[in-house]
């Protein structure tokens, strides 16, 4: 994540570790488009190096991975990770309710 997702002031990198590997920042590809999107920027750099947004965009017709494109236009960031980890939960807790 270092090379395309630099640190905003105030935030650790011990804290980005633990961000990315929360359910904020986890969803549903194919074995195939796993490790072209693992490390790669959100947006793409040219075309020949496509974003993980635009792979999404083209691979997937999930409705987990759809919100997550509509939410996240401006940009994939720690926030909107906190943000989308609320909602995973909340949805979970809707769907199985003790």
């Amino acid at each position: 994540w270092e090379a395309h997702w630099p640190l905003p002031e105030g935030l650790t990198a011990e804290e980005r570790k633990a961000n990315i590997h929360g359910i904020g920042n986890l969803t549903l590809v194919s074995k195939k488009l796993n490790p072209s999107l693992s490390n790669a920027p959100w947006f793409d750099i040219d075309a020949e190096k496509p974003g993980k947004r635009s792979g999404l965009n083209a691979n997937t017709m999930l409705m987990i991975n759809r919100k997550l494109l509509d939410e996240c236009k401006s940009g994939w960031s720690d926030d909107a990770i906190g943000a989308r980890a609320e909602r995973l939960v909340q949805d979970a807790k809707d769907i199985w309710p003790r």
